[in-house]
């Protein structure tokens, strides 16, 4: 695992959206919702569903990651995580996809003292797969495909 500065997250969302403007992107503005934003200029379906547990700070890590991740079959890909706390550092994961399972059950819960999926916003990005989940922290995801 390796980690991507703002800036160069920032370039890579513009060049894989280009009509987001530049302008538009702070280092705040890239949660669920600014993807919300982008979903509206490019007139891609955003079919979110309803997650309650995700409201739930003592549910069980293994079983959101089951919920989550089980309804769909990622080849492996490179996978960049945005979370609120890598927000705060202005730094975001990057790492090939066969690695979340491990970073969510220990890179994660290690480094922060806390699960991953909290009542937070997460954002998994299979840049390669063209591919998008968003985690909302009121408690509701979306698969996200573009081209």
């Amino acid at each position: 695992m390796e980690f991507i500065s703002y800036p160069d997250l920032r370039v890579l969302l513009h060049e894989t959206f280009p009509r987001y403007p530049l302008d538009k992107l702070n280092r705040y503005d890239i949660t669920p919702a600014s993807f919300e934003k982008i979903t509206e200029l490019y007139n891609l379906p955003l079919p979110y569903k309803e997650l309650p547990e995700l409201l739930d700070f003592e549910e069980d890590t293994e079983k959101l990651y089951t919920k989550l991740f089980g309804e769909t079959s990622v080849k492996d890909s490179k996978l960049i995580i945005i979370t609120d706390e890598f927000i705060k550092e202005k730094k975001f994961a990057v790492m090939g996809s066969s690695y979340l399972h491990t970073f969510i059950h220990d890179y994660y819960t290690e480094t922060y003292g806390m699960s991953l999926f909290q009542p937070l916003d997460v954002v998994f990005w299979y840049v390669d797969q063209k591919l998008l989940l968003l985690v909302h922290h009121e408690g509701y995801y979306a698969w996200l495909s573009y081209n």
